[in-house]
């Protein structure tokens, strides 16, 4: 996506239920959109105006009141009463079925009824309507994020070319991992992490990821990243739980290469938090799932930790901490 697309989502009319607005807010930021949220009790003349002066690509409406049929059209018609005719409207509650192709019929784009996941909906965004690929990330931000949070992290240089992976190892000090950089799981034990003992064999690593892709896919660039001892393997992620509609972290205290059969076959080895996305992680979440890590999990005695899946409205039970 060549910069970010600009989203306002708006709550037309006197209807005072925001939530599924936020959440919705929320999805679309973490997938990389710039959004604007206009608060609630907005006229269609308000929400047309915000979206010409934010200079915005789309506009989202969240409305349960039941006049959707009167206050989305006038939206479509204002943007384009103002030369805005380019700007998406989408919106979503539940809509009568019969309604939706009305709706349609009048300029808006697409309705997301209950049940659409925040995928669903950023597919229904700017960039996917027009052809665009849906932004994704890869470890590279991941990993700048680390040093700017004042923890000490592997210093790590982006390569495109073998000879740069050559260079980049020489400035780490001779030796490297180089990494792959693909949306595909199982790097590790796939062949798409590499330990370079010297330069050559940095380049000699990329140039064959380069030349043979990874899992099917074409590799455009690779990590070449510090090499450092480690004394032990962590696990964190945050995922999306769309069974629940809510964030999901999780964190373990051995490693991350066989996450997936860890989860199958000792679940208990896991600790999980569920986070209500309107609210996002706070200090005590932290708290919650890093206060019984070991100092040492190669050595530790301790295999796993009490189950702790709560939310994040509630107060966690201190016997599940």
């Amino acid at each position: 996506m060549a910069g970010k697309h600009r989203i306002v989502i708006a709550k037309p009319g006197l209807d005072g239920h925001d939530r599924g607005a936020k959440i919705v807010a929320r999805a679309l930021r973490d997938a990389g959109f710039e959004v604007i949220y206009t608060g609630l009790h907005q006229t269609p003349e308000q929400i047309v105006e915000t979206a010409i002066q934010e200079d915005a690509d789309a506009v989202g409406l969240s409305l349960h009141s039941g006049a959707h049929m009167t206050l989305f059209p006038k939206v479509v018609k204002g943007l384009r009463e103002h030369g805005a005719a380019e700007v998406l409207v989408f919106g979503g509650r539940h809509h009568p079925k019969g309604d939706i192709p009305r709706l349609e019929a009048e300029g808006v784009e697409r309705i997301f009824t209950p049940g659409a996941r925040p995928r669903r909906s950023s597919r229904g965004s700017p960039g996917a309507c027009r052809g665009e690929p849906r932004w994704t990330c890869s470890s590279v931000p991941g990993q700048g994020a680390v040093p700017a949070s004042r923890h000490p992290g592997a210093r790590g240089i982006i390569a495109e070319t073998p000879e740069s992976a050559r260079a980049a190892t020489e400035i780490l000090g001779g030796t490297s991992v180089v990494k792959v950089q693909v949306q595909v799981g199982g790097r590790g034990k796939g062949g798409g992490v590499v330990l370079a003992d010297s330069p050559d064999d940095a380049e000699e690593a990329a140039a064959r990821l380069f030349r043979d892709g990874f899992g099917g896919r074409r590799v455009s660039r690779v990590l070449v990243e510090e090499r450092l001892a480690i004394a032990g393997e962590f696990y964190a992620a945050m995922l999306l739980d769309r069974s629940t509609g809510t964030d999901l972290a999780m964190v373990a205290a051995e490693g991350g290469v066989d996450i997936e059969e860890l989860a199958r076959t000792k679940p208990e080895a896991l600790r999980r938090l569920h986070i209500d996305p309107e609210i996002g992680i706070h200090p005590y979440h932290l708290r919650a799932l890093t206060g019984a890590l070991p100092r040492r999990p190669a050595t530790s005695s301790r295999t796993s930790w009490p189950a702790c899946t709560t939310s994040s409205r509630r107060r966690t039970p201190r016997s599940s901490r």
